[in-house]
């Protein structure tokens, strides 16, 4: 799908969606001790799943949805590509993107671009699936252009000048007949895949609502620091990065 394409698709499925609270996720025990005087946030990507609080974090999105919502719950909202974010150098504490950068065909500029708008010493949280080899129909169905392989990652990291400081893998549980019907639907049928989520399969995984505090089992986060040195390549193994990368600015 191309931008516009994205924009509506996404405008459609967000029409119905509830916003989640980010401590309902488990990466929250993570994240929430990093935002310590951290006034300058911003997530790319979240649709009506944050992982950062809602008030006061910017909201890089291109749906229109999906940003009305959150501006709802003051949020601070951008129609914005992770490609060409309007902040300038070094303005932002803290960055996330949470299943974001392997639905772009040009993530490279996107590393760039969110080293370039954290702070020295700022923070990014990060998550992506990895191993190319266990690529299955629902990366595409889901419009995924790549699963990560680690040493590449860590290469693209290293390059925009950050480094890993902690990862938690993720067992993605191999390519299923539920995983392939649910990738299809959410393709085809947004709408009904979004009323799906947040009536049945999300209150049967552990987050029966927006007031819950409990957690929804997902992955794990990751912690990444920006720094001086490189992160080791041989430390990104398992099938999948989760929710949390903190990465440090030089």
């Amino acid at each position: 799908m191309n931008r516009v394409e994205q924009a509506t698709h996404y405008d459609r499925m967000w029409t119905i969606g509830h916003i989640w609270r980010p401590d309902v996720w488990p990466e929250w025990s993570i994240i929430a001790p990093a935002l310590v005087d951290c006034p300058g946030r911003l997530e790319i990507g979240a649709g009506l799943r944050p992982r950062l609080p809602v008030a006061g974090t910017w909201f890089a999105d291109v749906s229109g949805v999906a940003l009305r919502r959150l501006a709802e719950r003051g949020g601070l909202p951008i129609l914005a590509s992770a490609t060409a974010l309007p902040f300038s150098d070094g303005s932002l504490d803290v960055v996330a993107a949470c299943e974001i950068l392997e639905h772009l065909a040009d993530d490279e500029s996107a590393f760039r671009e969110i080293g370039r708008v954290l702070c020295p010493g700022g923070m990014f949280f990060l998550s992506v699936p990895l191993q190319p080899e266990l690529w299955t129909a629902h990366d595409m169905l889901a419009g995924h252009f790549r699963r990560y392989e680690p040493a590449r990652l860590a290469a693209q990291l290293a390059e925009a000048g950050f480094v890993v400081t902690a990862f938690c893998p993720s067992a993605a549980g191999g390519y299923t007949a539920f995983k392939a019907i649910g990738a299809w639907t959410f393709r085809r049928f947004p709408t009904a895949s979004m009323w799906l989520e947040d009536r049945i399969i999300m209150p049967l995984a552990g987050a029966p609502n927006t007031r819950s505090s409990r957690p929804y089992p997902r992955s794990p986060p990751i912690v990444m620091r920006r720094a001086r040195s490189s992160p080791a390549a041989e430390s990104l193994t398992g099938d999948k990065i989760s929710q949390a990368t903190h990465i440090k600015r030089i």
